[in-house]
């Protein structure tokens, strides 16, 4: 499966300066997963609870490849208005991916970030994925700014589950008779307390930006390549199309091939081994 939206800064950054996270690991801010492309949607479309996308690169047979936001209406379908009036709407879209969660695997582009960060040339990972894929990577400074599927709760006794290990049904329910909600955000919720104040800070103090992936169209990630910049560091963005007005230098192809072939060639520029897995 694949990652969304990062932002990565890199601790091969201008000596002084540590690098940030803005969407990678601990120097590195990355969001694998985000969309690929212009988002053609209306503002209030674009929004959390977002499957990831280093996604357009995943298994065309899992669950949220392809987009699931680009068939089902995400204010019908992930608001927390109508998931507390009818939770079966969401969970009948939702159900079996978290269900299923053990059986996706990081991708390439997963992989390299994981050793950038273990070599210590990546500080931070910040993304807007909910797949929890990074940290099966190896990721290990990681921001969430969406939340994680990995972790259910009841709405009712707030009692913590670990998907994909729920109770069945649609919705799955709690031992109180309360509904299980993911720990993701839905429109309507606030981003996770102290994820966006860490991702600012990071943006604001690293050296590089790497920028994956991503549409930069979905706030408030979208402004921390601009927030990079205006103070002092290099934005470098890997996509399909150019999406970032802030990024220094623009790299073409999908995240699973050209991060694993840029993670490679900075690795050998440093004189770092890959770490062992």
């Amino acid at each position: 499966m694949p990652p969304r939206r990062r932002y990565c800064t890199s601790r091969t950054n201008r000596p002084g300066r540590p690098a940030g996270a803005a969407g990678c690991g601990d120097g590195c801010r990355i969001d694998p997963g985000g969309r690929r492309g212009r988002d053609r949607r209306p503002p209030a479309a674009r929004r959390p609870d977002r499957g990831g996308d280093l996604g357009r690169e995943r298994d065309p047979d899992l669950p949220l490849a392809g987009g699931l936001w680009e068939k089902f209406d995400p204010a019908v379908y992930a608001s927390i208005e109508t998931f507390r009036r009818d939770p079966a709407k969401y969970w009948s879209l939702r159900g079996e991916f978290i269900r299923n969660l053990d059986a996706y695997r990081p991708n390439p582009g997963h992989l390299a970030l994981a050793e950038l960060e273990a070599a210590g040339l990546l500080r931070h990972l910040i993304t807007q994925n909910i797949d929890g894929l990074h940290h099966k990577a190896g990721s290990r400074s990681v921001t969430e700014l969406h939340g994680t599927l990995r972790e259910i709760f009841c709405l009712a006794c707030r009692r913590r589950y670990l998907a994909p290990r729920i109770p069945p049904g649609t919705p799955p329910r709690c031992d109180c008779g309360g509904v299980l909600k993911p720990n993701t955000v839905l429109f309507g919720e606030a981003l996770p307390p102290g994820a966006l104040e860490r991702a600012l800070r990071e943006a604001a103090s690293c050296g590089c930006l790497l920028v994956v992936g991503t549409s930069a169209q979905v706030q408030p990630a979208a402004s921390l390549p601009a927030i990079a910049r205006e103070h002092g560091a290099k934005v470098i963005e890997v996509n399909l199309e150019r999406s970032a007005a802030a990024a220094d230098l623009f790299l073409e192809g999908p995240a699973g091939a050209v991060l694993p072939r840029l993670a490679a060639r900075v690795l050998a520029l440093a004189g770092r081994n890959p770490a062992p897995r």
